[in-house]
């Protein structure tokens, strides 16, 4: 009766993990679109005193 409760907390963890990781992932990937966008709809703004900082 223990394995089997053992078991079941296994799944659990591994699924709760699961989720969290898929949710992680979806926040890296809109945070890196949203900054993508950000700089496609802002290239054309640098001006010759930025040039200097890259």
């Amino acid at each position: 009766m223990m394995g089997a409760a053992a078991v079941a907390v296994v799944v659990v963890c591994a699924v709760m993990y699961t989720i969290f990781e898929v949710i992680e992932r979806r926040k890296r990937k809109k945070f890196a679109e949203d900054i993508r966008r950000y700089i496609q709809n802002h290239k054309g703004e640098w001006t010759s005193d930025n040039q200097d900082l890259r």
